[in-house]
């Protein structure tokens, strides 16, 4: 049996992604900053992280050939 892809995910994750940007440019057009906030998080989130997925990644191939 094959699975036919679902043809209305593109649809979907437009729909989706048209809503968060209308929500994040009325959210601008207010004067609020949560948009600078979550900005400032992933900034600080990609420098703790840096380097480590490739450490992890390794991790997790050995563990594949190991078991």
């Amino acid at each position: 049996m094959t699975t036919q892809p679902d043809e209305h995910i593109p649809q979907i994750l437009e729909d989706l992604w048209r809503s968060r940007l209308r929500h994040l440019f009325s959210a601008v057009l207010e004067g609020q900053s949560d948009h600078e906030e979550i900005a400032n998080l992933a900034e600080h989130v990609g420098h703790d992280y840096k380097g480590r997925f490739l450490i992890e990644l390794s991790i997790q191939s050995l563990s594949i050939f190991v078991h």
